[in-house]
């Protein structure tokens, strides 16, 4: 459904402003908004919207946001001379200001104890977590869904990974320019596919 709304500036001489967008509403939800007009009570020629001023545009706190595979760490306990845990830490999104990091919960094998080679046993997705701010507004996130690249009781995983996809919503803050809110910048929802390798061996 779509419907009309609009944004509406005043300033000290009761002059009004009002810019009219045409947006789509489901759900509650109002997105996809498109500029139709302007209309003008009481301005004279000196009047010019804040929006127009030059200093008031609204930054996309998405804007350089990309997935990562990075490896911050793998701790994990003891559970047996020859099996423990294996928790890879890794960071699955990286931004300016901020980072999201996926742990993940594992368990390995000791097959050779010559060499020291380990395999994985299990591996799954834990939680999703957040370091730094987002700058301009911001960032929430679900815990994603997290694929396993081995089912549990496969022979000689080395090296396993896990593919994460999971969305993250920016919502921009509300600024000092009256027209521009969440009528025209709506909260914007992203999902992402990231995926990272990691060694058994603890």
């Amino acid at each position: 459904m779509q419907v009309k709304t609009n944004s509406v500036q005043l300033n000290s001489s009761s002059c009004i402003h009002i810019d009219w967008f045409l947006c789509d509403y489901i759900d509650g939800v109002t997105s996809n908004c498109e500029y139709q007009f302007s209309e003008d009570f009481g301005c004279d020629e000196s009047f010019v919207p804040a929006g127009d001023s030059g200093g008031c545009e609204l930054s996309d706190i998405a804007e350089g946001v990309e997935v990562s595979s990075n490896i911050v760490s793998q701790s994990g306990g003891t559970i047996d001379n020859f099996t423990k845990y294996n928790n890879p830490l890794w960071n699955c999104l990286t931004a300016k200001t901020f980072n999201l990091y996926s742990q993940e919960l594992g368990k390995v094998s000791l097959i050779d104890s010559r060499n020291m080679i380990w395999q994985w046993e299990e591996l799954t997705h834990g939680s999703i977590s957040m370091s730094g701010y987002a700058r301009g507004g911001t960032v929430t996130f679900n815990q994603g869904v997290g694929t396993p690249s081995f089912t549990p009781g496969t022979k000689n995983v080395l090296v396993a990974g896990m593919e994460l996809r999971f969305t993250v919503t920016y919502t921009p803050a509300a600024n000092s320019c009256p027209i521009v809110g969440s009528l025209v910048a709506p909260p914007k929802h992203i999902s992402y596919v990231s995926s990272c390798l990691f060694n058994a061996r603890p």
